[in-house]
């Protein structure tokens, strides 16, 4: 047993196993899980692993580690930002059931930054999203307004048919109009006229009104200048009525992936670690006690 714990640690903490592609390494680990050791050690053996298996998409894997972190061995502010983690990978795995189960089973009764609880709550409504509750996933992140919450909003509403929530979700996500007759790239252009659509859609002619002449010029520019101008034109009922043609010119976009795709990578882990004590008021000071949950 002494020689097998030796022959673990070499492995596991001093970083042989780096050699051994990711699912290799999780199952000798997996078979010899016993011999991991205790405390902080041990749990960056498990975290490591657990991002090994990430990154190359073993996302039940991970999950099953991350959960035992979550579980049994995480506290205080790291358990809730494991909990993050673990929430994005059942995302990831196309199981929001269990990205709602790892949200609930870190929560923790004491302050925690901005960022953290703001990130937790993002992740609670896409999960409602993907079990189709979209008035719960709304309603989750009805207190944020920064620009990851948008794109939710956005993704929420032209997936759903929520066309008010999308067009103005949609709005505020485009950049100022350009000053010079310049056209937009080609991401802001089809966020333009999916605003469009979405506005048009919503019945919204003042949001039309106001797009138009924002953006009437630089979508002038654009290969989508005859649609453009179709879709903002004074609604009639035969516009209204053709509701297929009005979502033809809508390209649908996932615009949260980015956010949830960044959980594939290695994670940041500055949410884990102390803040400065300058810093410390201003990042906790609206943090909720528990993680994040903003319904």
């Amino acid at each position: 047993t002494g020689d097998l714990a030796q022959a673990f640690r070499r492995l596991y903490v001093d970083g042989e196993a780096s050699s051994m592609s990711p699912i290799e390494a999780y199952a000798l680990f997996d078979e010899f899980r016993e011999l991991n050791p205790i405390g902080e050690t041990g749990d960056q053996v498990i975290k490591g692993l657990a991002e090994r298996l990430i990154e190359v998409d073993l996302l039940t894997e991970a999950g099953e580690l991350l959960q035992q972190q979550v579980e049994f061995r995480a506290q205080g502010r790291e358990k809730a930002r494991l909990g993050a983690r673990l929430a994005a990978v059942r995302l990831l795995d196309a199981l929001p059931e269990l990205a709602i189960e790892a949200l609930e089973l870190s929560q923790v009764d004491e302050s925690l930054p901005i960022r953290l609880v703001e990130e937790r709550t993002l992740l609670e409504a896409r999960a409602f999203q993907d079990m189709g509750e979209p008035d719960q996933a709304l309603a989750v992140i009805s207190g944020l307004d920064g620009r990851e919450a948008n794109r939710l909003r956005a993704d929420i509403g032209q997936r759903f048919g929520r066309w008010g929530v999308a067009g103005r979700a949609l709005v505020n996500l485009l950049d100022p109009p350009p000053v010079t007759q310049t056209p937009p790239t080609s991401r802001q252009t089809q966020l333009i006229m999916n605003a469009a659509v979405a506005l048009s859609l919503a019945n919204d002619q003042p949001g039309l009104n106001r797009l138009r002449a924002n953006f009437g010029d630089a979508m002038a520019l654009t290969p989508l200048a005859d649609s453009f101008r179709l879709v903002t034109r004074e609604l009639t009922n035969a516009l209204m009525a053709d509701l297929d043609t009005l979502q033809s010119q809508m390209q649908e976009v996932d615009l949260f992936s980015d956010f949830l795709d960044s959980y594939r990578r290695i994670q940041d882990e500055a949410a884990a670690e102390p803040l400065p004590a300058s810093d410390a008021g201003a990042q906790t000071a609206e943090a909720p006690p528990v993680a994040g949950q903003e319904s």
